[in-house]
């Protein structure tokens, strides 16, 4: 079902037609979580037989004729369950989105509404459709506690356990052993070096060991891979060029294979490229998830 407002119709005179498809791709989106099914990615229902329902136009805008239309559709259509991905400013009950949403539940069907975009306004802030009493209200926030890994280095002063987050790459499998020290090879370049990595390093020159190098200058993973032909077939560490932590980096796995690598802050990164140049032997285990 389609409005008709992507040719071109205002939302309060809708033409409906039989072709759904979106121009923001925010309802691809919401489909793909929901029932996304391919090889490497998979919605929450993988095996669910959808019912595309268009209510938006182009501009974003739409109409509460609209919507109810669309949610009459639906039921007629033998829709078991109907996922509302939208949100208006209503907030009372009387709002006829939610006289719809309660008598399709009563008929059987769910109703599965978005809590709104409001949450700025003050907490437990509900606007329409999901301000309807039958309907099930969801909500989601960003978090800002990033899950990572804490790694134990030994052989520097001051430095005992620091937070190391994992690439997310999608095919990197391969994850540092637990029950291993690894011996921690800085690069040869200066800690200031801005294009650490970008360039071949020599030979063998991270062999037997993890490899610890700069950010900044070309990407994350054409300085693994530098690593990597460099010996770091152990894994490679990439410290931060900037104060702090640096999380959500990503890999190329058909570039970096199975070789683990992972990030740390530009602080614990500075130690120990410190340590290393003192003549210090470093040492760094993984444990699990902070």
């Amino acid at each position: 079902y389609d409005s008709g407002a992507d040719e071109g119709t205002p939302a309060a005179t809708p033409q409906p037609d039989n072709d759904p498809l979106d121009c923001g791709g925010h309802g691809t989106h919401v489909a793909g979580i929901i029932g996304g099914f391919d090889d490497k990615v998979k919605g929450v229902a993988p095996e669910a037989v959808f019912g595309a329902y268009r209510v938006f136009g182009c501009d974003g805008t739409t109409d509460n004729a609209v919507i109810l239309a669309a949610l009459e559709q639906s039921y007629q259509d033998g829709m078991e369950l109907i996922n509302m991905s939208l949100g208006g400013s209503h907030v009372g009950a009387d709002h006829p989105y939610a006289q719809a949403i309660d008598t399709l539940v009563e008929n059987g069907v769910y109703v599965i509404a978005a809590a709104s975009n409001s949450g700025d306004k003050g907490y437990s802030y509900v606007t329409a459709p999901s301000i309807a009493s039958k309907a099930f209200s969801i909500a989601s926030f960003d978090n800002t506690h990033a899950l990572q890994t804490v790694a134990q280095v030994e052989g520097i002063n001051g430095v005992g356990e620091i937070l190391f987050d994992y690439s997310p790459s999608d095919g990197v499998t391969q994850r540092f052993d637990q029950a291993t020290k690894y011996k921690i090879i800085r690069s040869p370049n200066p800690p200031t070096f801005a294009t650490d990595g970008c360039a071949p390093f020599p030979a063998n020159t991270f062999a037997g060991g993890v490899a610890l190098v700069r950010r900044g200058g070309c990407a994350f993973t054409d300085k693994v891979v530098n690593a990597i032909n460099a010996g770091a077939t152990q894994g490679v560490i990439v410290y931060n060029n900037a104060p702090g932590q640096l999380n959500g980096a990503t890999l190329d796995p058909t570039r970096t294979g199975t070789t683990p690598a992972g990030f740390i802050s530009a602080e614990d990164g500075a130690r120990i490229y410190a340590a290393a140049t003192a003549g210090s032997s470093i040492t760094i285990q993984f444990n699990n998830e902070a």
